[in-house]
């Protein structure tokens, strides 16, 4: 176990993605707390934060009871229904008078996120999204862009990106990668100013986890070429 994963810890997250977040913020300072979470569910990886550390921020989410159980939950919150896409998510941040800069980014929609994390002009000092690890640690490609894009209707495992596609749009922004969580789901990134030996930066084929439940990620993606995807250079 890599020393990123052994501060992974559950806690209201899917795998160990809270107890990792938390661990990067205790080594690079919480700032003001304010987070912006895209595709947040019953399980999303601010739990830890905004139930237990007093943080606060926006929520976006396209089905409506997760958007309710949200305003129930957590009161500083501003949760909103809705589809985010290339197209629409600069003026979702602008009509929801999200900052320019928060302290974290969460993504996960389970298809687009490379290009909607690509669209964003949000400034971010620490985001964590979700990889496809089904593309593999060697490519960089990611789905095709389809701003009506549905996982529900295709090959479950066509989806998101792979970790050096990420990752080289994260160069782009001036951030880096310090490690994915042991499950091959989510990966961590954090603004290079950051960065120290205690949370230095690590490569695509040092960080890459496969997917717990997946199994050989060859066989995978050889599925995932019929569907058609996107080589991507930053």
């Amino acid at each position: 176990m890599d020393k990123l994963n052994r501060h992974g810890k559950a806690i209201g997250s899917q795998n160990g993605e809270a107890g990792i977040i938390r661990y990067i913020f205790d080594t690079i300072g919480s700032g003001s707390k304010g987070l912006v979470e895209i595709g947040f569910g019953r399980e999303c990886n601010a739990v830890n934060l905004l139930s237990n550390y007093g943080w606060w921020g926006w929520l976006f989410d396209a089905e409506p009871t997760n958007v309710l159980m949200a305003q129930l939950r957590w009161l500083r919150c501003k949760p909103f229904l809705a589809f985010v896409s290339v197209e629409n998510i600069n003026k979702l941040m602008e009509v929801s008078e999200v900052p320019k800069e928060v302290d974290m980014l969460s993504i996960d929609i389970d298809g687009n996120d490379y290009w909607v994390w690509k669209a964003m002009t949000l400034d971010a000092r620490m985001v964590v999204i979700e990889y496809n690890a089904s593309f593999g640690s060697e490519e960089s490609i990611t789905i095709k862009y389809d701003p009506e894009f549905s996982r529900e209707h295709i090959n479950r495992n066509y989806h998101g990106a792979s970790l050096r596609a990420l990752t080289r749009l994260a160069k782009e922004k001036g951030m880096s990668l310090v490690g994915c969580e042991g499950s091959g789901v989510n990966a961590f990134f954090v603004k290079d100013e950051y960065l120290t030996d205690e949370l230095p930066a690590v490569s695509p084929e040092e960080a890459y986890y496969p997917h717990r439940l997946r199994g050989d990620w060859v066989t995978a993606l050889a599925k995932i070429r019929e569907q058609g995807y996107e080589l991507v250079e930053v």
